[in-house]
């Protein structure tokens, strides 16, 4: 299964970083809405070693199930 390594970061720094083992980019993002507090602003840098890293902003939240779920949005450029 492939290793997704992820950034979770406000303006000023990095408050989370880590690795998800999971099948595909879709869980590993949800696994990491699910164990990380994400607030509007933040950014999410993941990847897999050896590609480029997805960067994403989040732009707000919306009401998910029993809780709140970021709405992320392209942030830069790719490599």
């Amino acid at each position: 299964m492939p290793k997704f390594e992820f950034a979770l970061s406000s303006a000023e720094a990095i408050r989370e970083a880590g690795i998800v083992v999971t099948s595909d980019f879709a869980e590993a993002l949800s696994t990491i809405e699910e164990n990380a507090t994400i607030d509007e602003g933040d950014f999410l840098r993941i990847g897999v070693r050896g590609f480029p890293p997805a960067q994403l902003q989040c732009v707000g939240l919306r009401e998910r199930g029993n809780g709140w779920a970021p709405m992320w949005k392209p942030h830069g450029r790719a490599a």
